[in-house]
């Protein structure tokens, strides 16, 4: 999010030859353009300057494929033509687009903004670009937006609808600019990298499913799904039904109320007692699964290296006058696996021990502290993570089961994992994913009948049990989860006794 740009909503123009004048509009281009017989008239008093602001956006990092599948589909049904053949209609390559840029016309430019010299591009594709995840091709564009107060914050998913612009943009010699090089160029790409789009409208993403727009799913089609989904997972975590519950309704679960700066609905999973000398890379074949189910996802193996050399929180770099990503810069919804069976022994030095402290974070307050050398910032988020662990993780969590597999799943997982592979054929894959989706954006509320329910419970718990409201709030939330699950929009009974039963069950595994 960069400074607001100034710049020449309207300009006067004058045309020698007949020695008249007439307007010409700034907004939504670069440059205003004028013809051989005509000149700027800078010093006109009807002369407008306003201002817009520019934001650099990527396309959204983790997004599995199958949905970048889906759009492209659509794109190509609603173009009415293949990509290849709309490729085939650009008149030069991309990679020519430098070449264009150097390219002069016959007619006069200025700049609708201020004059500043851009020194030849020496900067890295990796720095331009600036994707949150190391190895991930993502595009770039820098969104120049005209209303002010416009609302946009960091790391949401929005679609952007405006006129876009390759410009080469007039600039002017400057010697003070010498010690701001790294920052021009910063600001300023190739535009064949990263173009600019002038917007004149957008709208916020509230989820990354195309599948789940305008679709409902009646009751019986829920239990449906919810069923088979429940049989795939439990084949998944090895015959242990209890933990297929749980890693179902984590995979519902999300920030859907920040009361008093505490996330409310979060539900970070720890599975742990995975066999991973019997099972070769469980973790890896476990994400395969369900990045086919999830819209977006990152699968970290938290190997020593790892978490010593990778870049997890954003920092500031003054040099150029903006923030340098880290791998937590996800927007939300973004599942994060991390896979602790990779984890070597060895020491953490001071960037690892500030990446488990991130983690730590984002687990207890879905929080994540960008830093600003001086100081630090911190912006919400909302990243659901699950652990995969040995023994008990490192990492705190609000559920830890430790996963009891059956001999014949071990002995076999490779052919169960092709099993379900087979099993999910398309149609019931693009309906499992509409549920999952459905299911976690659904309403919910808990009637002053059940509150009274669960408060006397409560008191009852504490007459025989060790339990504190720490418990009773994760139990509110496993609450929620299966009423979600099961299509229902408020909780009863019997979702809250299910809730009670799984907590018990769970902790006798202890």
């Amino acid at each position: 999010m960069y400074d607001p740009e100034y710049y020449l909503q309207k300009c006067e123009i004058i045309n020698r030859n007949s020695n008249t004048t007439y307007s010409k509009t700034g907004k939504y281009k670069d440059t205003i353009i004028c013809k051989d017989d005509e000149e700027f008239d800078l010093e006109n008093k009807n002369n407008i300057s306003s201002e817009r602001e520019t934001f650099v956006v990527i396309s959204t990092p983790a997004v599995n494929v199958w949905v970048e599948e889906i759009e492209k589909m659509r794109h190509e049904i609603k173009s009415g033509e293949k990509s290849s053949s709309s490729s085939a209609g650009i008149k030069r390559p991309l990679e020519n687009e430098e070449e264009m840029e150097t390219e002069t016309t016959q007619n006069k430019k200025i700049s609708t903004t201020r004059n500043t010299e851009v020194p030849k591009p020496s900067l890295s594709k990796e720095h331009y670009l600036n994707c949150p995840i190391p190895g991930e091709y993502r595009k770039a564009c820098q969104v120049k937006v005209y209303e002010s107060n416009s609302n946009i914050k960091l790391n949401e998913v929005y679609d952007f609808v405006g006129f876009l612009s390759t410009d080469v943009i007039a600039m002017q010699d400057n010697e003070n600019c010498f010690d701001m090089e790294m920052e021009i160029q910063t600001h300023n790409p190739p535009a064949s990298l990263i173009p600019r789009l002038h917007c004149v409208f957008w709208k916020k993403i509230e989820y990354e499913n195309p599948l789940a727009e305008n679709i409902n799913l009646n009751v019986e089609k829920i239990k449906f799904l919810r069923k088979e989904l429940h049989l795939i997972l439990t084949e998944a975590m090895m015959g242990d039904e209890l933990a297929a519950n749980y890693l179902l309704y984590h995979l519902l679960s999300r920030v859907y109320l920040r009361r008093d700066l505490m996330p409310l609905g979060t539900f970070t999973l720890n599975i742990s007692n995975i066999p991973v000398r019997a099972v070769e890379d469980y973790g890896n074949k476990l994400y395969d699964l369900l990045q086919m189910l999830l819209p977006k996802s990152h699968y970290l193996p938290m190997t020593l290296e790892n978490m010593n050399d990778l870049t997890f929180t954003p920092k500031k770099d003054y040099n150029c006058n903006r923030l340098t990503s880290g791998l937590f810069q996800l927007s939300e919804g973004t599942h994060l696996v991390l896979d602790e069976t990779k984890l070597s022994s060895g020491k953490l030095n001071e960037s690892g021990v500030r990446a488990v402290s991130a983690i730590n974070n984002i687990i207890k307050v879905q929080k994540v502290a960008y830093d600003f050398n001086y100081h630090t910032m911190e912006f919400d988020c909302d990243i659901p993570i699950l652990v995969l662990s040995e023994g008990k993780s490192l990492l705190p969590s609000d559920g830890q089961v430790i996963l009891k597999p059956s001999k014949i799943h071990v002995n076999t997982f490779n052919e169960i994992y092709e099993a379900i592979m087979k099993l999910l054929k398309p149609d019931l894959l693009n309906d499992i994913r509409t549920y999952l989706t459905i299911s976690k954006y659904g309403q919910y509320e808990i009637s002053d009948n059940m509150l009274e329910i669960v408060e006397n419970d409560f008191v009852r718990f504490r007459q025989t049990h060790n339990i504190s409201a720490d418990d009773l709030h994760q139990l509110l939330v496993l609450s929620r989860l299966i009423c979600l699950s099961e299509g229902k929009s408020s909780l009863d009974e019997e979702c809250w006794r299910s809730a009670c039963d799984l907590e018990n069950l769970r902790k006798l595994r202890l």
